[in-house]
């Protein structure tokens, strides 16, 4: 028995997920503005946190896709700089860009998705131990 309790974890940390729960459901059940302005903010620290992996999981999908088009169409894919501006991409043929990173595009790209898993990694890591 002690040892179930100790897997479930601090009582303040599992009530407060369990709350959270409750409270969204609580919120969709009833339609109720102030429950769900509750429920919202009582979710709000695990949202943002969520959100960002997620798009830091988006880009890790993007950057195979991009190395492959590299590959196909060499000329139009890659990091390119303009005046002011900087996109990592496909250039339909405008002239005011130029290509930076040429036949470094692909290690580069590689190496920065390899940070970002690994980031990612270490984030969900951190979450879980704080839970």
């Amino acid at each position: 028995m002690l040892n179930v309790i100790d897997r479930l974890g601090l009582p303040e940390e599992t009530l407060k997920e369990y709350v959270a729960s409750k409270k969204i459901t609580q919120a969709i059940k009833s339609l109720n503005p102030k429950i769900l302005l509750q429920a919202l903010f009582l979710n709000i620290r695990n949202g943002f946190i969520y959100i960002f992996l997620s798009l830091l999981f988006i880009l890790l999908i993007c950057f195979p896709i991009l190395i492959i088009l590299k590959i196909i169409y060499p000329k139009t894919v890659g990091c390119f700089v303009g005046k002011g501006t900087f996109y990592l991409g496909i250039n339909n043929g405008q002239s005011n860009y130029t290509e930076v990173l040429g036949n470094g595009f692909i290690p580069i790209l590689i190496l920065v998705a390899g940070i970002l898993y690994f980031s990612i990694i270490v984030i969900l890591k951190l979450i879980k131990q704080k839970k």
